[in-house]
């Protein structure tokens, strides 16, 4: 019998999600690697999840992954809103209620002035941007190598650059900002955008000597200094989205449709 059974997934607008620790996570990662099991990692955030509502080759995509990381608050928030307060059946919107609305306003609220209250059925956010550093940290431990595909200009080099700053012992296997499938590596980062990203992962990864590959979206130019990246008390506090906002205005009405689209696929009935 494989591990991958006891991989613990819930739904939340159709899209599975890990609802484990980090730490679990890891723990089913190296479990995985020592039974020779491809693995691959996707980071849904609320774009991706609303994207994947009216996508369903994305969403299949997703579902198709070995592990879901819930990257972003709203996927916290959303899970917890649709265990706590879900929708009725039918084709109308009596399940929009006064006291759903009410309990969508609460949890809203929650987000940011009390964020453990919406860490239930999942209980920590783990984003790509974080989780690299832990991948990283893995692969120096087992002498794995690393390869960085995506990315522009030489962000991708100045991302091993740093990886390599904190695990000196890390195998850098190359970078690249072309789509190439020449690679041959242990761990695979892969930095090409969402929807792009897992797809090209999904369609190559069994064609490659890969035992990893996650997409990490703009977490290369984080990396690369090219962004700030929030501080760690934004990010534990789930306003990471905000620092985004604030650091990236142009990006208002990818984040506005993000969540304002998450808001609707959650107050919808299921039909």
């Amino acid at each position: 019998m494989h591990f991958t059974f006891y991989i613990m997934k819930i739904s939340v607008l159709g899209v599975k999600i890990n609802n484990d620790t980090k730490n679990t996570l890891l723990f089913l990662i190296k479990k995985l690697l020592a039974e020779n099991q491809k693995i691959f990692i996707v980071t849904p955030y609320s774009e991706m999840l609303v994207k994947a509502q009216s996508d369903r080759g994305f969403r299949d995509v997703l579902n198709s992954a070995t592990f879901a990381l819930p990257d972003g608050i709203g996927v916290l928030w959303a899970a917890h809103f649709l265990k706590f307060s879900p929708p009725a059946r039918g084709g109308d919107y009596e399940g929009v209620g006064v006291k759903r609305v009410l309990k969508l306003i609460s949890s809203l609220f929650a987000v940011i002035f009390a964020p453990k209250k919406i860490r239930d059925p999942i209980p920590e956010k783990i984003s790509g941007s974080d989780f690299v550093w832990d991948l990283a940290r893995l692969a120096e431990e087992r002498g794995l190598s690393v390869f960085l595909l995506g990315g522009f200009g030489d962000t991708s080099a100045l991302a091993a650059q740093k990886l390599r700053s904190r695990f000196p012992n890390l195998k850098i296997a190359g970078t690249s900002n072309q789509i190439t499938t020449d690679i041959n590596a242990d761990f695979l980062f892969v930095a090409l955008g969402p929807v792009r990203q897992e797809t090209w992962i999904a369609e190559n990864l069994p064609k490659l000597p890969i035992k990893l590959a996650i997409g990490l979206g703009g977490t290369f130019d984080y990396l690369a200094s090219k962004r700030p990246p929030a501080p760690q008390i934004w990010r534990k506090t789930g306003l990471e989205w905000l620092w985004r906002l604030l650091t990236q205005p142009w990006r208002l009405w990818r984040i506005s449709k993000g969540v304002l689209g998450l808001i609707f696929y959650c107050l919808r009935p299921k039909v």
